[in-house]
């Protein structure tokens, strides 16, 4: 495996607490929320949920193109339905990344809440992105360190969405992950 895909492995396995520290405090049922709900809106004969929303118009994969990428946008929603503060993590391509910021202030406007506790000023939303890299369908002819590479990407974003759905149904509560092993990866 090459420096740069071991870095790319690494950027990730660091970024994990951070995400999960932030799931588990976004979604644990102690801490009281208002409720923000982003309906589905219907563009041009099309329905988007907040997720659908977040990817339109995001670019594909480009041809040829075997490293797999992925961002992490941490942004919040204010109790007006403003976006008060974004940022974002990963290695996406720039184009990519920036598509998905406009894509979130975009969804000013489109937001309905129902603040019961006015206490709760402001609602974070965590969207993780991922792209795996190589053509999405038909044969993967990237080199075996990338599929490598592919498969880890793969693994965690499967495990990260078990995560998310587990929290978001109120069923759970995140805990960080325990780091263990590997040692010291100089950069």
């Amino acid at each position: 495996m090459t420096k740069k895909n071991t870095v790319t492995i690494h950027r990730i396995i660091t970024i994990l607490p951070c995400l999960f520290l932030l799931l588990s405090n976004s979604w644990g049922q102690s801490i009281p929320k208002a409720d923000f709900e982003f309906p589905v809106i219907r563009e041009q004969g099309i329905g988007y949920d907040l997720k659908g929303w977040l990817e339109k118009h995001v670019l594909s994969p480009r041809e040829n193109e075997c490293k797999p990428t992925w961002g992490v946008f941490y942004f919040k929603v204010n109790a007006l339905g403003k976006i008060d503060s974004l940022a974002n993590d990963g290695n996406l391509r720039s184009a990519v990344s920036e598509r998905i910021v406009k894509n979130i202030y975009s969804t000013e406007g489109h937001w309905i809440i129902s603040n019961t506790n006015k206490s709760i000023k402001s609602q974070l939303f965590i969207f993780l992105y991922f792209d795996y890299g190589g053509a999405f369908y038909g044969d993967n002819s990237c080199p075996e360190e990338f599929k490598l590479l592919q498969q880890t990407v793969m693994s965690i974003s499967e495990t990260l969405s078990k995560a998310a759905i587990v929290a978001n149904g109120g069923r759970g509560t995140v805990i960080g992950p325990s780091l263990n092993g590997g040692g010291y990866i100089k950069m």
